[in-house]
């Protein structure tokens, strides 16, 4: 089967998705007789290559004919069967040209509030952009409770995959806290600063903080002044490192050595880097107030570390408390890592996505298991 992945970013920019698309396409590419290709919309300036396989070609995101002219040759001169959009943006209103020509075609929700059912069906956009959504093979959501019931499109929940997990390497007794997503406002880099800034110097000198994300201007929700507020703050903490971005390795590195991490995002639908982080064996550290269905989905409700949100001091003194009592450990971190790997497998993943591709009609409404 011939595939082509489109994807809204990829390495070495910024993009969960699109790593998440990339390892999806080299599992897919070692089974008989599957071909995946992809193309990328950049929104940064153009990086030359060498590119990530099985990545062809990276295109600018602003400019539409050019991008619609390509996804359309690629296509055609590869007897393209199935294209799988990664994120939601203009290039999906070739969905119904590329139905015409009978190829399957399939959007994958990354952001709530963004491009998934709820928001996308409103009745907001334009009647090209209705049309290209109603003639969709079928809509990919993350969670349960994404499958909203329309008519058209088909919805069908597939979470994100994750690969093996690294080995942890030997426990040193100081304890690791880590953010890992661009910086921007809606990931909360900021606020963790100040909590952490707001902890007893006693509690924070067995601690480190490592926020790992771009703080470059690569990507669409950059915002410089926050940047420098967060670039302020950490030097006043000398336990706090802001690494900017890093490779897949350097993250992993990163995630392998640590062992709680900040899941405070704003908005998210199935959080990329959460799951990254739960599948190194990290325990989330969450605002009350919020809820993920990721953590409902591997039953870690009575797990997680829960502080107040928009109060710094209050904050601190509740996680101050909570890492007092010590919660994690290698035998929770081994658990964390079964359950991702049970429900959330790359080989796993892999299968339900060929399934759907191969036949569309199976994805109504359909939930994990």
């Amino acid at each position: 089967m011939r595939i082509l992945y489109v994807l809204f970013n990829a390495p070495p920019l910024h993009s969960g998705r699109a790593r998440q698309a990339l390892m999806l396409a080299a599992e897919l590419n070692t089974r008989p007789g599957v071909r995946v290709q992809a193309i990328s919309l950049d929104q940064g300036p153009t990086i030359p290559p060498p590119y990530p396989p099985p990545l062809r070609r990276r295109l600018d995101v602003w400019q539409a004919k050019r991008v619609w002219r390509a996804v359309l040759l690629c296509c055609l001169r590869e007897r393209i069967q199935a294209v799988h959009f990664h994120g939601h943006n203009y290039v999906v209103h070739l969905t119904p040209l590329l139905r015409l020509l009978g190829i399957r075609v399939f959007l994958h929700m990354t952001q709530k509030g963004h491009d998934d059912p709820a928001t996308l069906l409103d009745g907001r956009g334009s009647r090209l952009q209705r049309l290209a959504l109603r003639q969709l093979s079928a809509w990919i959501v993350q969670n349960p409770d994404d499958l909203v019931a329309p008519a058209r499109p088909r919805l069908v929940n597939i979470p994100n995959a994750v690969a093996p997990p690294r080995p942890r390497p030997p426990d040193t007794g100081g304890r690791t806290l880590v953010l890992s997503g661009v910086v921007c406002p809606r990931k909360g880099q900021l606020e963790v600063l100040r909590l952490f800034a707001a902890l007893p110097e006693v509690v924070r000198a067995g601690l480190r903080l490592r926020l790992a994300g771009s703080l470059t201007d690569d990507y669409w929700e950059y915002d410089a002044d926050y940047v420098a507020q967060c670039q302020a703050v950490a030097a006043t903490i000398p336990q706090a490192a802001l690494l900017g971005h890093l490779t897949k390795e350097q993250l992993l590195d990163e995630l392998s050595a640590a062992h709680y991490f900040f899941a405070i995002s704003g908005v998210e639908g199935l959080s990329n880097a959460y799951l990254e982080c739960l599948n190194q064996g990290l325990l989330p550290i969450v605002y009350a107030h919020r809820h993920d269905p990721l953590f409902d989905t591997l039953g870690l409700t009575g797990d997680l570390i829960r502080i107040p949100a928009d109060d710094p001091a209050a904050g601190a003194a509740a996680l101050a408390a909570a890492l007092a009592q010590g919660p994690w450990s290698e035998r929770l971190a081994l658990d964390l890592q079964a359950r991702v790997a049970a429900g959330f497998g790359l080989t796993r993943i892999a299968d339900r996505l060929l399934a759907l591709y191969r036949d569309p009609g199976t994805a109504l409404m359909t939930s994990p298991g």
